[in-house]
């Protein structure tokens, strides 16, 4: 069983917000039906210039539609097609209501299941999956034509895709990828530490980016906020469609509530510090049980894989 390491990619005019409305990560909750009790459902549904108030609004529809899935016996593949249904009728409903208006919403869909050890996912619109093992690198792009948008048409027709899973495999979903972020270039990231694939991610990036990562490490069906930084980071707004604990701040301000201490703290030993760089990202911060999860897995690999004198 594996647990699912989760990182919002959100870059708006070279900063990081720490929120990706559309965000998609839930977990099996009781009385899933049978066989889909240690699922877990994950994606990005991405609709351009969204406010803020519509995201907040957007994410409990998200939630309350994708819920469906565990409710829904059969297959994997015929849960999600139930979710994508849904989602699709709900925003044609939405588009013929505000005809008049001419405010039509269509949006970008990757839905995916972990189902032991088998990934099932799915793209509509632009968006583009990376599936990334230590074997292969793939790009939906290079091996499926683009499809229609979900509110567009009554007649949708996903293509669902399946790749089996191991330890640290990698799966991202972004609806517009930097021109560096191909399946050459991305081949072999299953093996890279969580810095050193921030670094090669973070290559050719430029200001704006909205991507969800996902990585799997051995554990017991959890999901864990792993957060990947690539530049200076704003405040959060939105949380994902997740039962997860949400994402810490890196750092913690001061409680206004609390006196200001009366001593005079000793003094320090002041050390050099290097000076700061305009635009520079801030060290990426790990989740401390997204951290040991993802090191006891990078351990096991190198030690199966290093060789027998």
């Amino acid at each position: 069983m594996f647990d699912i390491l989760y990182s919002a990619i959100h870059l708006f005019n070279g900063l990081q917000k720490a929120e990706l409305p559309g965000l998609i990560m839930l977990t099996a909750p009781r009385g899933a039906a049978r066989g889909r009790e240690s699922d877990i459902v994950f994606g990005y549904f991405h609709t351009p210039n969204l406010a803020s108030e519509a995201a907040l609004k957007q994410q409990e529809w998200l939630k309350k539609i994708t819920e469906s899935f565990f409710k829904s016996p059969g297959t994997v593949t015929s849960g999600m097609r139930l979710v994508i249904e849904k989602l699709n009728s709900d925003l044609l409903t939405r588009n013929l209501d505000r005809s008049q208006e001419g405010g039509r919403t269509s949006g970008s869909l990757s839905l995916a299941v972990l189902h032991r050890g088998m990934l099932f996912y799915t793209s509509m619109g632009t968006m583009r999956s990376f599936v990334i093992t230590k074997t292969e690198s793939l790009d939906s792009q290079e091996s499926e034509p683009p499809t229609r948008g979900l509110g567009v048409s009554q007649a949708i027709m996903p293509k669902f895709q399946q790749a089996e899973i191991h330890a640290n495999d990698l799966v991202i979903f972004t609806p517009a990828a930097p021109l560096s972020w191909t399946s050459a270039s991305l081949n072999g990231s299953a093996d890279l530490s969580v810095e050193a694939l921030r670094r090669r991610l973070a290559n050719g990036v430029g200001p704006e980016l909205t991507a969800a990562l996902f990585r799997f490490v051995e554990g017991n069906g959890k999901a864990l906020p792993l957060n990947l930084r690539f530049a200076q980071s704003e405040t959060s707004t939105v949380e994902p469609t997740s039962q997860a604990p949400a994402q810490a701040p890196a750092v913690m301000a001061q409680n206004p509530s609390e006196p200001a201490a009366e001593s005079e703290p000793a003094q320090a030993e002041v050390k050099p510090q290097p000076p700061e760089i305009a635009g520079m990202p801030e060290e990426t911060v790990v989740e401390p049980s997204a951290q040991r999860a993802f090191d006891e897995a990078h351990a096991q690999m190198t030690s199966s894989s290093a060789e027998v004198p």
